[in-house]
């Protein structure tokens, strides 16, 4: 038999991953007694407090790049952007932590599709390069931290966000190829951020030890 640590339920199949959540499964042993009426709600109040935090340093920070948008030049207004990407990401964020599953892939694919919106609206204004430079690295390691963020949250499986990681490390990685094609003019911020993907990556996978490895084994079907 085996169990999800995130659903809370047993599966008595050949399954390695839990059909609910898609998370790696752990064997147990016959004599471990089964609850069969598991709480699988998330813990709403640290949630909505970790939320409401999000919220306020956004604003603070919005306001700040206002302040200096508006001190440093505004014939091109830049801040306005950063900050419908905080909404967006926060409202992103408040339907991931709430609901398991494939939330945390709608988070990238929004995040993504945010990252496009500024990327054309660079080119409608005759392509500064700040979208690439700046907005695209940022994307990256935001997206990184919040997996960070749902690691320490979801202690139970913190180990189904390894390919999450993953993931970033390889977008992060391919983003280089810019810098080869003169896209991305200001390398700094990119290189920058792919150490930090990188060094999360392996960090969280040393840590993590065996419960690591044998998630990415089964997430990637290697055998043992």
């Amino acid at each position: 038999m085996k169990k999800c640590n995130q659903c809370q339920v047993y599966i008595q199949d050949n399954n390695k991953i839990c059909p609910l959540c898609h998370g790696a499964l752990e064997r147990i042993d016959g004599n471990t007694s089964i609850n069969n009426y598991p709480n699988v709600h998330p813990k709403r109040k640290k949630l909505s407090l970790f939320l409401r935090i999000f919220l306020a340093l956004s604003i603070v920070i919005e306001t700040i790049l206002i302040t200096i948008n508006y001190y440093t030049g505004h014939e091109t207004w830049w801040s306005p952007f950063i900050g419908l990407y905080l909404l967006y990401g926060y409202f992103l964020m408040r339907f991931a932590l709430v609901r398991s599953g494939s939330g945390r892939w709608r988070v990238v694919i929004g995040t993504f599709l945010i990252v496009f919106l500024v990327i054309t609206a660079d080119m409608s204004n005759g392509y500064d390069g700040w979208s690439v430079n700046f907005i695209l690295p940022i994307a990256l390691g935001v997206l990184n931290t919040l997996s960070l963020v749902f690691i320490v949250i979801r202690r139970k499986n913190w180990q189904s966000y390894l390919v999450f990681q993953l993931t970033l490390l390889g977008i992060s990685l391919l983003s280089l190829v810019l810098i080869l094609l003169n896209i991305i003019t200001y390398p700094m911020v990119i290189v920058l951020v792919n150490i930090y993907i990188a060094l999360s990556f392996i960090t969280v996978t040393i840590i993590g030890g065996n419960k690591a490895l044998y998630e990415l084994k089964h997430r990637f079907h290697i055998n043992r």
